[in-house]
Order: C-alpha cells, then structure tokens, then sequence
C-alpha cells in the first residue's frame, strides 16, 4: 500500500487538495487526525491516549477504541455522527467497525506507530483503495517523526502566504460590522500572531529538510487557485495517479475565507486570494514581516 500525507499550515488549502485527491477511485485520504501536536497547542491524539496507561495491556486497548468513538477527541477524523452519511463525508473513523479495529490493534505492538497506520489501513480497506494516507495527520512541526514512521511515503507539504494565514485565524473569533471587521481582544490576536510566526518558521525548516527528495512535493496554495490544472497534473504525477477533469471542480469555492460559505459553489477564483490584505491589522503585517522575512522570501512571497 502507498501512503501520501498532506501537510503545512494553511487548513483551506489542505481540505481543497484532499477533496481533489478523493476525487480519484484510487485515493484514500483520512480528514483531520491531529495525531502529534506540540503540547503548547493543543491536546493530541498520543497524549490523550497516554492518560489511558500502558498499552501492552489488552484492557487499555479496549479503552483505547472507546477513546477513539467518544467523540471527544480533536480532529475531524474522530467526529461520530450514526446519521452521517459516509459517502458524503468520508475519512471519518466511525467507517470502520470497532470490533474488527479492536482485533487489528491487539495484533501491533501497540506502539503509537502501528496505531497510526491500522487505521489508515483498516479505513483503506473499507472503502478499497490502493493510495491511502491523510490531511494534516500531524503538526508541521511533527513532519520528522511521520517521514520516520512512514519511510516511503510521499508528502505534499503546502504552503500559503503567513499573513493570509494570520488574517484567516482571526477572522474565525472576531465580530464583524457593516464597515468590515472590528478590533479583536488584544491577548487572542496576539496567541495567533504567535502561532502563525510558529508555523510558519516550522515550515521553513521542514522545507529546507526535504527539498530535493523525489517523496517531497512543495505547492503554494495560491498557484493552486491560478494555475488549477498545471498543479493538478504536478500533483497526480507525484502520487502516481491519472489526471481527471472532475478534479477541477471541487465541491467548495477556493480562495478567501472571507467569502460566503455556498455549498453549491465551484472551481476557483484567483481574485479572492488577495483579500487579506484588506483586513490584516497592521501591526500584525508588520510584526509577521519582520520575523518571517526569511521564509517569507523563501517561499516567494516577498
């Protein structure tokens, strides 16, 4: 089996790359793990499953699996809802049957290796496909212990330009107006303005690390949305799979955060990519491009 992990920092590239990914009847992309992330971030897949004791006891393993369906943990992978309808939003763990999960897992050597891989193997197997792998199944930070873990794997790191990033992650909490976006509290713009310095320094490093590896493909984001279908074929031919029209149709407009959410809208649209710059807060831009000034230029976004 063939495994292809994507990862970076920008979230509506990584959902886009993997809706057009599984478009493809080969390709098997697991949503959102959250599997390893720094302590200081948030609480993780390893972490939350350490509190449960040693797992070379057969009783935690069964602790483990009711972990995994509480619905408690974080990353859309983990979330459990009976009336989902599985062809619609694939990748989920309640895809695959508990019990049989059970018996694999009791199989490994229970290291948080092997976890990882039973159940992107055993959610492969569900749904049949040769190329499995997963969004973002780790932090960017985390891009070492997954290459290590997965040796011949293939990663498509992406990246998008650290103030559309910043300017996106506050967008999410901040009241609106009809002149446009107000002033956030000043301590959560300033824990995002941290977190996206942090990223996209660990961005750097992962990128310096891998360049020249034939298992390493770099996309902007942004010339995904301007170039569609020249990245696309890049991309098909790094995973080893055909190119298909359908792919330039996603089942989600690209481009801004900014935008509406319309279900029903498609395709890309260049002219939303530079909407940040409307709404950054200056002291934000600033800050970014003097600490970043490296990768941003690195990146080509100088």
């Amino acid at each position: 089996m063939s495994y292809v992990f994507v990862v970076g920092c920008a979230k509506t590239g990584s959902k886009l790359i993997r809706q057009i990914l599984m478009t493809h009847p080969d390709v098997n992309l697991l949503d959102e793990l959250h599997y390893l992330v720094p302590r200081w971030i948030k609480t993780d897949f390893v972490h939350a499953a350490g509190r449960i004791g040693p797992l070379t006891c057969d009783r935690n393993i069964h602790e483990l699996i009711k972990l995994m369906y509480s619905d408690q943990l974080e990353g859309a992978f983990w979330r459990v809802d009976p009336d989902r309808d599985a062809g619609k939003s694939p990748g989920r763990i309640d895809d695959i049957d508990s019990d049989q999960l059970a018996r694999a897992l009791l199989s490994t050597d229970r290291s948080f290796r092997a976890i990882m891989q039973t159940l992107i193997d055993q959610h492969t197997e569900v749904v049949n496909r040769r190329i499995s792998g997963a969004k973002f199944p780790v932090n960017i930070a985390c891009t070492s212990t997954l290459v290590d873990w997965f040796p011949d794997c293939k990663v498509i790191h992406l990246v998008r330009d650290p103030r559309a990033i910043y300017t996106s992650m506050i967008k999410m909490s901040i009241k609106r107006s009809n002149i446009g976006i107000l002033r956030k509290e000043f301590p959560a713009q300033l824990a995002r303005l941290v977190y996206s310095s942090y990223q996209f320094r660990q961005t750097g490093a992962v990128h310096r690390r891998y360049a020249g590896s034939e298992r390493y493909l770099l996309l902007r984001f942004e010339d995904l949305v301007r170039e569609p279908e020249t990245i696309m074929r890049k991309m098909c031919s790094f995973v080893d799979i055909d190119f298909m029209q359908e792919m330039l149709n996603p089942p989600t407009g690209a481009g801004s955060n900014y935008d509406d959410k319309i279900e029903s809208k498609k395709g890309f649209d260049a002219k939303t990519l530079d909407r940040w710059k409307d709404h950054i807060p200056l002291s934000g831009r600033i800050i970014l491009e003097a600490v970043l000034r490296q990768q941003i230029k690195m990146f080509g976004y100088s």
